[in-house]
């Protein structure tokens, strides 16, 4: 099958979306013929196809003259400016059998090009929050707009957690598929080797994943647990917040047991999880939590902040400690250290639980899937 993603496809992976096209992409292209094209910050267009990435001069005269205002201005604005018309030449010298498209803009982009296609509904932007500076408020502005309009007018749907189905429901969808994100399987862990007090969090440095109530809760599990050390992977990406961060750690004499790792990749991660004790993931929105997923698969307990899509994937006390509050994540922090039996049942449940998130399972799921919108769309003569 001919498949054309549309989507930031980078790496090193920064997480969200982009993380789910990656693994996604990848995990086609061994069976099937994908290109990818993507919209990088506004900045060039890059298309990749079997396995070799060009960089495409798409750029419209306004680029230079906003040049020096780039710093200020949100990359979906520079992204509206990119030669359309050179992006959909690029899809009709593709030809697709169907495309792909991961964010709201890339489908209002393709949304009158006469091919089978369909939305992954990755993220629910009006229920993000917009912390940082006024670009990034703006940018969410101008994806919610995007967003609205494909949930009303696209014609084919997937989504990847019982929280967003539900959403995209009262949308009256015309048709829509609920199928997770892949899990690689390196991280399908055979056996692993934790070290007592080392906890692992995953995700983005940015206030909604990792909120100051949560430090000030871990530093409450430090002071009882002399063992405990927190390693957090993700890129920094709210520089300001970690000043608030650091400066909060200092205070609480907490500097020398936190550690951020930046930019690494799926085998650093995975030797991560090979030796943690518990992954603790804080955030307060989440539409499904690949993270998540992949430490059930490695087999580590896991404590979580139950919201959205979080909610479907742990059972407290089976899968996992499901939390309400920081203060319940501090107090479960404690309970789970050091607590061999508890570690072991939730590890071992985890992990049978996550074999449905295999990236070759969630492969078939989706070109199911495709072929079932191919059928219907070419049947109902809406591709004329």
């Amino acid at each position: 099958m001919r498949i054309l993603h549309l989507g930031e496809y980078e790496k090193p992976i920064t997480g969200g979306i982009g993380r789910s096209i990656v693994l996604l992409v990848d995990a086609m292209a061994k069976d099937h013929d994908v290109m990818i094209i993507s919209l990088r910050k506004g900045e060039e267009t890059q298309v990749m196809h079997s396995g070799k990435a060009s960089a495409l001069p798409f750029k419209s005269p306004l680029h230079k003259k906003l040049a020096p205002l780039r710093s200020l201005i949100p990359s979906i604005i520079t992204s509206h400016l990119t030669n359309h018309k050179k992006i959909i030449d690029e899809i009709k010298r593709f030809n697709p059998d169907i495309i792909h498209a991961h964010r709201p803009f890339y489908a209002q982009l393709i949304s009158s090009l006469p091919y089978p296609k369909v939305f992954s509904v990755h993220a629910l932007f009006d229920q993000e929050n917009s912390t940082g500076p006024l670009k990034y408020h703006l940018a969410q502005r101008i994806h919610r707009m995007h967003f609205f309009k494909t949930l009303r007018t696209f014609p084919a749907f997937i989504t990847i957690s019982d929280s967003v189905t539900a959403y995209v429901k009262t949308f009256h969808p015309k048709m829509l598929f609920q199928i997770y994100s892949p899990v690689k399987e390196e991280f399908y862990l055979p056996t692993r080797k934790s070290e007592p007090g080392r906890i692992l969090s995953i995700g983005r440095l940015v206030e909604q994943k990792f909120p100051l109530e949560f430090f000030e809760e871990f530093s409450k599990a430090a002071r009882q647990n002399k063992k405990l050390h927190l390693h957090i992977l993700g890129v920094i990406e709210d520089k300001a917040y970690y000043k608030t961060v650091k400066s909060f750690l200092a205070s609480h004499d907490l500097t020398g047991r936190i550690t951020f790792h930046e930019n690494l990749d799926d085998q650093e991660v995975a030797a991560h999880l090979e030796r943690c004790e518990m992954l603790v993931h804080p955030s307060v929105h989440e539409t499904f939590g690949l993270v998540i997923a992949e430490a059930m698969a490695a087999g580590v307990p896991v404590i979580v902040r139950r919201c959205g899509g979080v909610s479907n994937l742990i059972t407290h006390r089976k899968q996992g400690l499901s939390c309400n509050t920081a203060g319940e994540v501090g107090k479960a922090i404690s309970l789970l250290h050091g607590n061999k039996s508890l570690q072991e049942s939730l590890g071992k449940s985890a992990r049978a639980f996550a074999e449905r998130w295999r990236e070759t399972f969630v492969v078939k799921e989706t070109i199911l899937a495709y072929k079932k919108i191919i059928a219907e769309q070419k049947s109902t003569g809406i591709l004329s």
